[in-house]
């Protein structure tokens, strides 16, 4: 009912933290709950509706490349031409903006495969959140080939993948473990389990208020998000302290452990948003259409953000910056911008592609 509200929730995270002065780990918080939420998904849709063997794994693959890949090349064509337009601003916002300067670094940019590799990020990426879906798309074809396919093999996966999260959390570093393919899996592992257990979950949620319990369960997660905040503000603001002693004074936010705790948060906000309404009248419909399409608009504006940034800076004057060099003004002329487009892209790419893939799901 709601899950579309979080998918959004989630994606105006990974906004936030990349567009106004933080000092948490706002956004990899948000992509560790967007890989749980996935895990659920594709182990949904790989044990009902492409459960038939290879037939079914074939048309899942086909399902997928229209889901992802329509949107994901109008924001790298509009990336291009932005640019194109503003190098340097690109440059300044982000390292990873600028074109490919070999067949080789184009080949990312075009099968997203590539963009992450295990020594790191590829070094151009046209639309620099590719890396995560790099990742997307590799447990997308180990759940549904696998990982997914049974209670069995998903129980085994998950406890091998928390044995991973507890020594990562002991021993991983955030700026390098974030940014690779193993540390994901609890999350992904997840909810794949949440998907396999979901009957008994949901008869437990069965006398919950559903639409107060997932409004306190994202009170719940943002509480775990932002309790950095108002701190790091008091000790800038009031204290006047150096941004460099308010990082050193609050270090425990760059603790890798920190990130994978955000997993059992992203669980319990996700189970809500997907316990059924006994009897749903028009109004409820209507609600769930609204969600619906606001679930739409989290993955353009998960694309978007960047180049938009890039975009209105370069129109307003700005030189661009990140970190303590951030222009957070430009941030906020570009936040309204990014949902237009963001809904134009859902509107003119998405729904026209919505036909092709009900044919594959009523092929598979």
């Amino acid at each position: 009912m709601y899950q579309g509200w979080f998918r959004l929730f989630l994606a105006l995270l990974v906004v936030y933290a990349h567009y106004f002065p933080n000092i948490g780990n706002t956004g990899k918080y948000a992509v560790f709950s967007f890989y749980l939420v996935s895990g659920y998904l594709i182990t949904a849709v790989t044990c009902g509706r492409y459960s038939d063997g290879l037939r079914g794994f074939a048309a899942f693959l086909l399902n997928r490349v229209l889901r992802i890949y329509p949107a994901y090349f109008a924001a790298s064509v509009f990336s291009v031409a932005v640019i194109l337009q503003a190098p340097d601003v690109a440059a300044r916002i982000s390292p990873y903006m600028h074109l490919p300067d070999s067949l080789q670094g184009w080949l990312p940019q075009v099968a997203i495969f590539g963009a992450l590799t295990p020594s790191g990020k590829a070094d151009a990426l046209l639309v620099p959140v590719a890396w995560s879906l790099n990742v997307e798309l590799v447990y997308y074809l180990l759940i549904a080939g696998l990982l997914g396919r049974s209670l069995v093999i998903c129980t085994a996966w998950w406890w091998a993948s928390l044995a991973v999260a507890l020594g990562y959390g002991v021993l991983g570093d955030i700026d390098r473990h974030y940014f690779s393919f193993i540390s994901p899996s609890i999350s992904f592992a997840t909810g794949a389990m949440l998907y396999h257990h979901r009957t008994a979950l949901f008869r437990r949620l069965r006398s919950v208020s559903a639409a107060p319990a997932f409004a306190a369960s994202l009170a719940v997660f943002a509480v775990f998000v932002f309790w950095p905040e108002p701190i790091a503000l008091y000790l800038y603001a009031v204290r006047g302290l150096p941004l460099a002693e308010v990082q050193a004074r609050l270090w425990i936010v760059d603790a890798f452990w920190l990130v994978l705790l955000i997993v059992p948060f992203a669980a319990l906000s996700l189970m809500l948003s997907l316990a059924p309404v006994p009897g749903p009248g028009a109004r409820d419909r209507r609600a769930a259409r609204l969600a619906g399409f606001c679930g739409d608009l989290s993955y353009p504006i998960f694309l978007l953000h960047w180049p938009v940034l890039v975009l209105v800076t370069a129109l307003c004057g700005g030189a661009g910056g990140i970190g303590p060099d951030r222009e957070w003004i430009y941030s906020v002329i570009a936040l309204p911008v990014v949902i237009a487009l963001a809904a134009l892209v859902v509107v003119l790419v998405e729904r026209p592609m919505a036909k092709p893939r009900a044919r594959v799901r009523l092929a598979a």
